[in-house]
């Protein structure tokens, strides 16, 4: 994987014009949409119930910092402490903090680098 910036040489934003979002969460569907990137990385509930409901592979921050983990891409040590500290910054309710912590390392397979 690399790390950098995503350049769009060309208006996405026609792609789904009556998307019930605002913002970056609406920027990432629409980008997804229009064929950039293999699934959506969000932690907004409106944007991920929007995946869900439209089919749209997606995850949250906290299950990446796991899937990052079990891929061997960070030590244990690392991705425990972003979790952490995703947990204590963020606002993951109680069952998405307890499924992206315990669910099943093959469920994350899809989200590896």
């Amino acid at each position: 994987y690399k790390y950098g910036k995503l350049a769009v040489s060309y208006d996405y934003r026609c792609c789904l014009p009556d998307l019930p979002l605002m913002g970056g969460e609406r920027d990432v569907i629409l980008l997804y949409s229009s064929g950039q990137g293999d699934f959506v990385l969000i932690d907004d509930k409106k944007g991920s119930r929007y995946c869900r409901d439209n089919a749209i592979p997606y995850t949250n921050a906290l299950m990446m910092a796991r899937a990052m983990g079990v891929a061997g891409c960070v030590n244990e040590g690392i991705w425990k402490s972003a979790c952490t500290l995703l947990i204590e910054k963020g606002r993951y309710s109680a069952v998405i903090r307890d499924y992206a912590l315990n669910c099943d390392p093959d469920e994350l397979r899809f989200f590896y680098p």
